[in-house]
């Protein structure tokens, strides 16, 4: 929710700031196409001065997370969204036009994987009644933040057509549930168990994060 309001906060302030020449630009990151949560992430920003611009990224997420549980679970095809809004300062004057920037990104990504496990069904005293392969859905929420340090280049003299290279720290929280089991039936396997494979991708909790990366963009 806190992310929502940062984002309702910078667009807010890409209507109240002053006009002025290339202050729009739209922003596509191919990277994320390779992303564990991969999918389709472009984006706009909005040069408030010659040192401060405000970002907002859209992402899609529709590529298959894969078996990423150890081999007891299968995932397979999953679904999301996430909004990543972001604070740019530019180091020095006209900086906007070509150099270092310092970034302040904020987080928050929902994602369902559909998953198939054995299931255990339970009597209603909580003993064991019966065991069966179904299907079941893994919601995973992440809220984060990072501080990243970048350099623009562009590709082009008119200086529209760019690329923004990035590297930074930061921290993020995950939350994860089970859905679309019957009552009483949990999966025969913990999908969040600490000692799977990859347990770093399904642990719960708080956890450091690395961003680092490049984001092509366009001036209009």
């Amino acid at each position: 929710m806190k992310t929502f309001y940062l984002t309702g906060f910078l667009i807010l302030a890409t209507l109240v700031s002053p006009a002025q020449s290339n202050k729009f630009s739209a922003t596509l990151n191919p990277f994320s196409f390779f992303e564990r949560d991969g999918g389709f992430t472009p984006g706009i920003g909005y040069n408030i001065s010659n040192r401060i611009s405000v970002y907002t990224d859209l992402g899609l997420i529709f590529l298959s997370a894969g078996n990423y549980t150890g081999g007891a679970i299968e995932t397979g095809r999953s679904f999301g969204y996430k909004i990543k809004p972001a604070f740019r300062y530019y180091l020095s004057e006209n900086e906007i036009q070509r150099g270092s920037f310092l970034e302040l990104e904020g987080l928050y990504k929902h994602v369902t994987y559909d998953a198939t496990d054995d299931v255990t069904v339970a009597n209603n005293n909580g003993s064991f009644a019966y065991t069966y392969i179904g299907g079941y859905k893994i919601k995973k929420d992440v809220y984060g933040m990072s501080v990243k340090y970048g350099k623009r280049f562009f590709l082009n003299k008119q200086k529209r057509l760019g690329v923004d290279v990035y590297a930074g720290i930061g921290s993020r929280t995950k939350n994860f549930a089970v859905s679309g089991l019957p009552t009483g039936a949990q999966p025969g396997n913990d999908p969040f168990s600490e000692d799977r494979l990859f347990n770093f991708f399904w642990r719960r909790g708080n956890a450091v994060s690395v961003p680092a990366g490049g984001k092509l963009f366009y001036n209009f």
